[in-house]
């Protein structure tokens, strides 16, 4: 029988399940917190802080950490030549801002945004393929979101076979 000292087993079991569900449009990641998208995928994704600039633009930077065994065992599975293999994050994985009722923004159409956007030192959205030993890559996304869609939201990143991990944008 477990003692205090060690932990019951239906402690444990409830933050195993707690833990699973970080990540989830129920409960996003806190900002820095980071989870894989999924057991198979190779990025690891975590959220910085959101930034507003002006009525209609929004920012966040997003980190995307590659696992190289899991990424060189999906290539060879598809039959891909592994001796140069590389990744390029932010093509694999798109972000967009989900609202509370549920509607999605992706991009950053407006002048808020471009001007934020071309206003940032370029050394933090120039990075794109990376090979080992790298391990990750942050990007900062602008999506244009209306000032009155945003209480409630959260950010989402998307992998190409459409799995999800959100984090919480406030």
């Amino acid at each position: 029988m477990p003692t205090e000292a060690n932990g019951a087993p239906e402690e444990e079991a409830a933050q195993e399940t707690q833990d699973a569900l970080a990540g989830t449009r129920d409960r996003p990641l806190k900002k820095g917190e980071a989870r894989q998208i999924s057991e198979q995928s190779a990025f690891t994704i975590s959220f910085g802080e959101t930034e507003s600039y002006g009525e209609d633009c929004l920012s966040v930077p997003v980190k995307a950490q590659v696992d190289w065994e899991i990424l060189e065992e999906q290539m060879k599975s598809n039959g891909k030549d592994t001796t140069n293999i590389s990744s390029i994050p932010f093509f694999s994985v798109t972000t967009a801002f989900v609202t509370e009722d549920g509607k999605s923004y992706d991009s950053m159409r407006g002048d808020a945004c471009m001007d934020a956007f071309l206003a940032l030192d370029e050394s933090l959205t120039s990075v794109q393929e990376i090979y080992p030993p790298a391990t990750a890559a942050t990007d900062i996304r602008f999506i244009q979101v209306p000032e009155d869609e945003r209480a409630g939201g959260a950010w989402v990143a998307e992998n190409s076979l459409g799995e999800k991990v959100f984090g919480e944008a406030y």
